[in-house]
């Protein structure tokens, strides 16, 4: 059983999306304490296209980044952050957690595989 830093549960639910997303059909909802955001499992990776920390500064994070990171040495999968724009976030993800970036993209790619 993972055990994160906060000893907190990954929680999933289906997710409906906005009509006109249909590139994101296969994605579902994730609650890990006050983190909460959208992933999907690809055959090849896991993938976090949107994430959001409802109480700043509480640790939470890092427990989301703890159960992906457990989960793609387990399934031997990468692990890839979609669409960073924010840019203090890019450059955490790529100076000081192993992610690079893809190409000219938005997106970022930590390789367990």
């Amino acid at each position: 059983m993972m055990v994160t830093a906060h000893k907190l549960d990954f929680e999933v639910a289906d997710w409906v999306p906005i009509p006109g997303f249909a590139a994101c059909k296969d994605f579902k909802r994730f609650r890990v304490g006050t983190c909460h955001g959208l992933w999907q499992s690809t055959e090849s990776s896991y993938d976090i296209l949107a994430i959001e920390n409802d109480t700043k500064g509480n640790g939470h994070f890092e427990d989301v980044m703890q159960w992906f990171e457990a989960s793609c040495e387990r399934d031997h999968k990468d692990f890839k952050i979609l669409e960073v724009w924010n840019a203090k976030l890019k450059k955490h993800l790529t100076k000081k957690r192993g992610f690079k970036i893809i190409g000219k993209s938005d997106n970022v790619i930590k390789r367990f595989i």
